[in-house]
């Protein structure tokens, strides 16, 4: 099932092209490859983020493929990804659901249209590494506290979840999450329902083994000079929104691309309204009333809240996007691996007809979300496909610049068309090739230094503004590239 589910999901999804942020990093690490500054690199935050595990791959990418393939990013993510779909499948073991029931919640786990960000950018791999991290490490607790009585606890096994949250820190802070997880588990298992001693005390020393981890990173992170997640500020009156925009996402069987712009014109899209609306309330009914009849409520409802408290602490920001959901498909799969355990056994004395008639269902949905991931696919890549030209279009014009000259670029405001859509479809130039610099750096004439006209008043902070005919304007707007001499009158 993992096999098919890889497949299926990255099937004509290698050779895509950068678009929007991917630049920034690309350039950070160009870099330091070309000036053999990989120890600077490693330990020099990097935008918001301190992420030396990240900015590692980044340069190991960088050296050994450039900046134009994705060869390397994307078959990494292959891997992540069927590490994830194996974490799964032995955590639906060690919570007895039947095979049938861990086969579909793989195909949710692979396949949900969520995935789509994570799999197909080229700098959203570490968020599935986070990821990966986070799952591994709060399944290996919950399993071990869930396990036979009888067997004695994995106190070796109680190493493995601190260093895999340590890694995943290192990778990115979203793996915070999992010291949210860890603890509803520890508050669960001690308060709500009590394991054995043993079991107890393991909960409890990885959880403050973590606390520990997450308290020194939280302070290197302070001398790094990125506390918090600026420019992303805490919004703590936008934790409920962000919590319904990211469950919602799940629930949601259509791409969001298609509800996005539905909702936002109901009246002329009501038809688009109403199939989205319903086929949602049917998720999210078949999902209840089957955990209802499957006699798991108490797991479902653990399960239900490290699907909620795992998205700390992205669900503390006031700028949140639909990659950030991700952190909460695995445990929203394993609830739809509940309900299907739940409607099976329900359905099992209804006679075999009903059994076959619902796991038809099942696939039907599975194939919904693989239609809606592919969906996405294909945005993404028509949409680095228009990011390629533009830049072919701008090493035509500027083929013939003299070394030394100075391109002010023009036109690529951080600004998205009506009718754009998180990284599923961007139009305007200045999304496309979003910090311009960095992306027009790279199929530049050698010796050609680009300035983005956001950056341009700033230009003698760093070397001398240059005047005459080695200045020149490269203009993206009206969807066409020109290169011409900067006139001298052009402030």
């Amino acid at each position: 099932m993992a096999a098919v589910v890889v497949a299926l999901a990255f099937w004509r999804a290698f050779g895509l092209f950068r678009f929007y942020d991917d630049w920034y990093f690309a350039r950070e690490a160009d870099r330091a490859v070309r000036d053999h500054a990989f120890l600077p690199f490693l330990v020099t935050p990097a935008a918001q983020h301190w992420s030396p595990l990240w900015q590692a791959f980044d340069y190991l990418n960088a050296w050994t493929m450039g900046w134009q393939s994705d060869a390397l990013i994307r078959s990494a993510i292959v891997v992540m990804v069927i590490a994830g779909l194996r974490v799964f499948g032995r955590l639906m073991m060690r919570l007895q659901l039947t095979i049938g029931a861990t086969a579909v919640g793989l195909g949710v786990l692979g396949l949900h249209h969520m995935n789509a960000i994570a799999y197909y950018s080229f700098d959203c791999y570490s968020q599935i590494a986070a990821d990966l991290c986070t799952w591994s490490s709060v399944s290996l607790v919950l399993g071990d506290a869930i396990a036979d009585r009888d067997a004695p606890p994995g106190r070796g096994r109680a190493v493995a979840p601190v260093l895999l949250f340590t890694a995943g820190v290192l990778i990115k802070e979203q793996a915070l999450a999992a010291l949210a997880g860890v603890t509803l588990l520890a508050v669960w298992f001690t308060v709500v329902e009590r394991a054995d001693a043993d079991r107890r005390r393991t909960v409890l020393g990885v959880w403050a083994a973590m606390v520990v981890v997450g308290v020194t990173f939280a302070l290197l992170r302070f001398m790094a000079g990125r506390w918090l997640a600026q420019p992303y500020p805490l919004c703590i009156v936008c934790v409920p929104g962000n919590l319904a925009m990211f469950l919602g996402a799940l629930a949601l069987p259509a791409p969001t691309v298609v509800a996005y712009h539905a909702l936002m014109n109901p009246t002329s899209n009501a038809a688009t309204v109403a199939i989205v609306g319903l086929g949602a309330a049917l998720v999210c009914g078949f999902v209840g009333l089957g955990i209802a009849a499957s006699g798991r409520a108490r797991h479902a409802t653990l399960i239900t809240g490290l699907a909620v408290v795992t998205l700390f602490p992205i669900a503390l920001l006031a700028r949140v996007g639909e990659l950030h959901a991700h952190t909460a498909v695995f445990w929203y799969a394993a609830l739809v691996a509940f309900a299907v355990d739940g409607w099976a056994a329900k359905l099992r004395t209804a006679g075999r007809h009903r059994v076959g008639l619902f796991a038809v269902l099942a696939v039907l949905y599975i194939a919904v979300l693989l239609t809606s991931l592919r969906i996405n696919l294909g945005e993404m890549r028509v949409t680095g496909e228009r990011a390629a030209s533009l830049l072919s279009a701008f090493r035509a014009a500027a083929r013939d610049l003299p070394a030394g000259s100075v391109v002010l670029a023009r036109g690529l405001e951080n600004v998205k068309a009506p009718g754009d859509h998180s990284l599923y479809r961007l139009t305007t130039a200045g999304m496309l090739l979003y910090e311009g610099d960095a992306s027009l750096q790279f199929v530049s004439p050698p010796g050609v230094t680009v300035v983005d006209e956001r950056d341009w008043p700033d230009v003698g902070a760093g070397m001398k503004r240059p005047a005459g005919p080695r200045t020149y304007v490269a203009d993206f707007r009206g969807g066409a590239v020109s290169v011409r001499e900067r006139p001298p009158q052009m402030p």
